[in-house]
This record gives C-alpha cells, structure tokens and sequence, in this order.
C-alpha cells in the first residue's frame, strides 16, 4: 500500500517550524536507537519536532531551505560519500521529526 505525503502535512509543519532556526529539515530518517530520538525540541514536545542530539542517517525525504544549498553543493564537492553521511560533517541546523513522515521499506544504501 502506498502512502501520499500530504502538502497540508508540510505546510503544518512549515507553520510549527516558522520561528525556529533550521538549514534543513529531514522528512525521513533511519532511527534504530532510542537516542536518535533525543534532542532539543521545537514548541511544545507533542508536535515531535526537534534539534536531534546525534547524527542523523538516511536521507528519504528533506527540505533545505535556499540560502544553504551553496554551502551544501561547496561542502560536498567532490563527491566522496553518501549524503547523508557527508552532512554529519557539515555544521547546519539540522531539524527533524520524532515520527517520520516518509518511510523507506529496505534501510540499506545504494551508494559506495
């Protein structure tokens, strides 16, 4: 069964997440530990939304806000790792969500 991510979920996220200070913000991510679900939240704890405490892995969904593409496309040129690997090193303001919105069925990479 496939699932729609929904525009009007984005945009009440967009809404909860207006004020705060983020570069990008992961729809979907690999979360196998308890500790990857710690951090510093955003508003109220309820709406799962946070500053994540440790690196984040996979790379499923995300948005990235305009002005820090640039620093982004510079960091990670050339090419020397998975995306998401490569952004643990970059130092952003990385948000995402206690329960993701856009899962992958199969967590293991297609990159070398």
């Amino acid at each position: 069964r496939t699932q729609f991510l929904s525009i009007y979920k984005i945009q009440n996220i967009l809404r909860k997440i207006k004020n705060a200070r983020w570069d990008i913000f992961y729809l979907g991510i690999n979360c196998y530990w308890d500790e990857c679900k710690q951090g510093i939240f955003v508003g109220s704890k309820s709406d799962g939304i946070y500053y994540p405490k440790v690196p984040i892995w996979g790379t499923h969904a995300y948005l990235i806000k305009k002005q820090t593409v640039k620093n982004i496309i510079d960091y990670l040129t050339p090419i020397r790792y998975p995306f998401d690997v490569a952004l643990m090193g970059l130092n952003i303001k990385k948000l995402t969500l206690i329960d993701t919105i856009v899962k992958v069925h199969n967590s293991d990479s297609d990159t070398v």
